[in-house]
């Protein structure tokens, strides 16, 4: 991102990143990973110590893609995390777990695009760190080890301990032979990871709208497929919606909405691009909607606009069938007006009408 891939352990990031280059003995784990791996990254993949809990994969820097600055492969991982996880277990092999984890990730799927963490994502890259690590000369014990320390019932994106044991498992067993084993030994229990100079562009991001500081480097950020603007998966009372912040244009998704694969997600999606692509979220559009003599009506037009906007962006791409579901659902809803937003009748007939259906 993932745009940011899942965190390890499906936390999420905190409000400030502080970033550090990293520590030789990551470097030294991430590179016999990558020696391991018949095929090459399409980017280098940067590898920082920064203040996330476990680490996480991400695609830096933040903004990248939109504005055509290219975008690197990263990993980011916190110190204090791997001491503590090798401490827990009092296994070295624990920290080249995690990192193998995160790592196949961006093997097994492109960050730029918008992806959302799902459970077999998830057992992918686990499958992955079990296959690399006895490629490395780690028995199933030691490739088990950190996810031992997982919670037992999972989460909303991340599988239970027990799957998860069994996708390393199945990896391990994948592998087969062992590959260099002379490439990587595990730190001695008790030795500090290092900790070295300040990462540029890492440090204390804004919170833009009152979302969480590094919701760009959230797990499920993307690109819009209607728009190339960033997508960014945070909970979100308005389901949906349009902003800027420090790098430009930006859409956060609510979970829930990010999580529906059928039509609610490419309208969702078109929708939020039609606020962008209409001007509504420019100062002067955002005036008329703030102003208490203008907010109403305001409102009522840039919505319609942007499903209308939706409507064609969906209807020359062929998607009639998407449309009809989403003139279905808001018709039903009747012509009551939600608060200063269009009713579902209004919604319905807009969307016919620039649909040209």
């Amino acid at each position: 991102m993932d745009a940011a891939l899942p965190a390890w352990d499906g936390e999420k990031t905190p409000l400030v990143v502080n970033g550090f280059r990293t520590a030789p003995e990551a470097e030294r784990a991430v590179m016999c990973v990558l020696n391991e791996i018949e095929q090459s990254l399409p980017v280098a993949l940067d590898i920082w110590v920064a203040d996330v809990p476990g680490a996480i994969s991400a695609m830096l820097p933040v903004g990248c893609g939109s504005a055509g600055e290219p975008c690197r492969r990263s990993l980011l991982y916190n110190p204090t995390f791997m001491e503590d996880i090798h401490a827990q277990t009092g296994n070295g092999w624990s920290g080249i777990s995690v990192l193998a984890h995160e790592i196949g990730h961006h093997l097994g799927a492109s960050p730029i695009r918008f992806e959302i963490a799902n459970a077999g994502r998830e057992l992918d890259a686990d499958e992955f760190s079990g296959w690399v690590l006895r490629r490395l000369g780690a028995g199933l014990e030691d490739a088990q080890a950190a996810y031992q320390t997982l919670d037992e019932s999972g989460g909303p994106t991340h599988p239970s301990r027990v799957e998860r044991l069994a996708a390393v498992a199945e990896g391990w067993e994948r592998a087969a032979v062992t590959g260099d084993a002379d490439c990587y030994t595990p730190p001695d229990l008790g030795v500090e990871w290092d900790r070295v100079g300040v990462a540029p562009g890492l440090q204390r991001l804004a919170a833009p709208m009152g979302f969480s500081a590094l919701d760009a480097l959230r797990p499920s950020a993307g690109f819009n497929e209607f728009c190339n603007i960033r997508v960014i998966v945070v909970s979100n009372p308005q389901n949906a919606s349009a902003a800027f912040d420090a790098w430009g244009p930006v859409i956060y998704m609510d979970p829930s909405v990010a999580a529906d694969w059928s039509m609610s997600r490419l309208f969702a999606l078109a929708h939020e691009c039609g606020h962008h692509l209409r001007g509504h979220t420019a100062p002067q559009g955002m005036w008329f909607r703030n102003m208490p003599a203008t907010r109403s009506w305001a409102t009522l037009q840039q919505e319609l606009d942007a499903d209308c906007w939706a409507s064609d962006a969906l209807a020359s791409r062929g998607l009639h069938y998407d449309l009809m579901r989403v003139m279905y659902d808001f018709a039903r809803q009747g012509w009551i007006r939600p608060g200063t937003y269009p009713s579902g009748q209004e919604r319905a007939e807009t969307i016919r009408r620039c649909a040209g259906m």
